[in-house]
C-alpha cells in the first residue's frame, strides 16, 4: 500500500477530519507524492489512529512565501507558523484531500495488543515499515470505513 502514518496533535487531525485543515505543515520534506494514502495518528492524550487522508501535493517554499500561499487553509495562528518554522530557511506543506474519520478508530492500547512492541512515529513512518499485525489491522480499519461509508450512502438513495 502506497501509504504512511503521520503523527499530528489531535486538534489538527479534528480540524484535517472536519475539512478545516486542507494543508499539514512540516519542516523536512516526506518521501511521499501525490495520491499517497496518510493515516493520521492523534498524539497525547488522544493516542490513537483516528482516520486518513490522501495527499494532493507538496510544495517547498521560504516561510514567508508559504505563509503567504497557505495561511487560510492551515487553521494554524501565524504567530505559532512562525514560531514552529523558526531558524528554518524552508518550510514544507502536504497539501490534503479527501479527509476520511475511521469508523473504529485505533487506540494506542489496542495497537500494543497486537504489536507490543509499536511506539508512534515522531513524524511519519512508511505503512510498509510498520508492524505487519498493525498494517493488517489499518487495512481492515479502511475497510470497514469505506463499507460502512457505502451502506449510509445507499441507505440515503433508497426511496
Amino acid at each position: 500500500m502506497n501509504a504512511s502514518l503521520i503523527s499530528i496533535a489531535p486538534q489538527y487531525v479534528e480540524a484535517i477530519l472536519a475539512g478545516n485543515k486542507t494543508v499539514e505543515l512540516r519542516r523536512r520534506r516526506p518521501h511521499m507524492g501525490p495520491g499517497h494514502r496518510l493515516f493520521l495518528y492523534a498524539t497525547t492524550p488522544t493516542k490513537q489512529i483516528e482516520g486518513t487522508v490522501i495527499v494532493r501535493g507538496i510544495e517547498v517554499r521560504t516561510v514567508g512565501g508559504l505563509w503567504r500561499q497557505i495561511s487560510r487553509d492551515a487553521a494554524l495562528a501565524r504567530t505559532s507558523f512562525l514560531s514552529y518554522f523558526d531558524k528554518c530557511e524552508s518550510a514544507v506543506a502536504i497539501h490534503l484531500a479527501e479527509p476520511q474519520p475511521l469508523a473504529y478508530p485505533l487506540t494506542l492500547q489496542e495497537i500494543r495488543r497486537g504489536s507490543p512492541l509499536f511506539h508512534p512515529p515522531r513524524t511519519w513512518i512508511s505503512f510498509n515499515a510498520l508492524p505487519l499485525p498493525l498494517q493488517r489491522r489499518l487495512t481492515r480499519a479502511l475497510a470497514e470505513t469505506v463499507r460502512d461509508s457505502c451502506k449510509m450512502l445507499r441507505a440515503s438513495v433508497k426511496p
